[in-house]
């Protein structure tokens, strides 16, 4: 008589999640996940390379751009501000200024490797100056200067070459501070706390999921042009 025949039942394969698919295709082109670089620091480099002999000269247009913009704004402080118009007014001359004395350092030689902490000063700095602004301003009557942050946020990470954990660190330390601004200064309501809550966290979520998927991008058709 035969002997009875087994059968064994094996587990089913365990399906991978989307996040270990996602970190699995970026490490076969060699990219760290967590920074959007690349892994091997010579890759990195000979990539920042090919951003400072293509990218620099158009880094410093939208520089010029954004400065532009920023004093163009002084408009809107002269016809619609009433109170503190004189200490605004100084804070924009202060803070622009600070962002024209970066682009002279773009043309150093031991700095263009870094000019995208330049980019990230220059935004930092900027918006900073807009929530100082927004800070003295009385609430009631006052421009939406905030618009001004999600402009510099939006542009910088959709147009710029900003290495994404400095990008991420500027956005973020930028919205924590507009955010002690509302929640310290007894003359906005709770309107206001929780509307500019809301408006700043989503415009710095949005700013730096898009640096980072700007970011790998770029490597990856660097990569690919540099293969082929």
């Amino acid at each position: 008589m035969a002997p009875p025949t087994t059968t064994v039942v094996r587990p089913a394969a365990k399906r991978p999640n989307p996040l270990s698919m996602f970190k699995a295709s970026l490490e076969r082109d060699g990219l760290s996940a967590k920074l959007a670089r690349f892994i091997d620091p010579e890759v990195e480099r000979k990539y920042t390379q090919h951003l400072v002999e293509k990218t620099v000269p158009t880094e410093r247009i939208l520089w010029y751009l954004v400065i532009f913009t920023y004093f163009s704004y002084a408009i809107l402080d002269v016809t619609t501000i009433s109170e503190n118009l004189e200490s605004v007014l100084i804070i924009r001359a202060i803070f622009g200024t600070i962002m024209m004395l970066l682009i002279p350092l773009s043309f150093i030689p031991k700095v263009k490797p870094h000019f995208g902490l330049l980019s990230a000063s220059g935004l930092f700095v900027s918006a900073i100056g807009v929530i100082w602004m927004i800070a003295i301003i009385p609430p009631q009557g006052a421009p939406p200067y905030i618009i001004g942050v999600l402009i510099v946020f939006i542009a910088s990470s959709c147009i710029m070459r900003i290495p994404f954990p400095v990008a991420a660190a500027a956005y973020l330390t930028s919205s924590l501070v507009y955010v002690a601004v509302l929640n310290l200064n007894p003359r906005f309501s709770s309107v206001d706390i929780i509307s500019g809550h809301f408006f700043m966290l989503s415009i710095a979520f949005v700013a730096v999921i898009t640096n980072y998927t700007q970011e790998l991008r770029s490597r990856t058709i660097w990569l690919r042009d540099e293969q082929r």
